[in-house]
């Protein structure tokens, strides 16, 4: 991890980023599973989901990897989740909150928030496909010109 001053600590590297923030459940509308499937509420990395800790992420940032999103940081989490799903229609620069109810999940909408990943593996790399990933799957252009011109 590299902290501000960009040291490395533990091989992983801090990444401060803004990334687009949705939210899913485990129900039919995100996960196409109902309650009787038995990978009903498993993650891509086996895991069982658990509301504030579980997260999709893209295909590049590595499942295990920690993510501190410090808007959320006086939720019970601290704002600390987990890489532990993935999605189809997640990319590299979008991060899918799990909650308990799709009432929940619809009301957290779309945001755009700055996160710390701590991440092993080629940090410029990620890097660069969490930029690509941005300039080409983002929704929301008007957001994405105000924090990126």
């Amino acid at each position: 991890m590299r902290n501000r001053e960009g040291k490395t600590i533990n091989n992983l590297q801090e990444l401060w980023t803004i990334l687009e923030i949705t939210a899913y459940t485990a129900d039919y509308e995100s996960s196409q599973k109902h309650p009787d499937d038995p990978l009903y509420g498993i993650t891509y990395s086996g895991t069982k989901v658990q509301p504030w800790r579980t997260v999709a992420a893209g295909p590049d940032i590595p499942i295990g990897t920690r993510v501190f999103i410090p808007e959320l940081s006086a939720m019970l989490n601290g704002g600390i989740f987990i890489v532990e799903d993935r999605g189809g229609a997640i990319s590299n620069a979008h991060l899918d909150i799990y909650m308990a109810s799709l009432k929940d999940a619809r009301n957290w909408g779309r945001q755009h928030l700055e996160v710390l990943m701590w991440l092993a593996g080629d940090f410029n790399e990620i890097l660069a496909k969490i930029d690509s990933d941005r300039r080409r799957r983002w929704r929301d252009r008007e957001a994405l010109a105000q924090l990126f011109p």
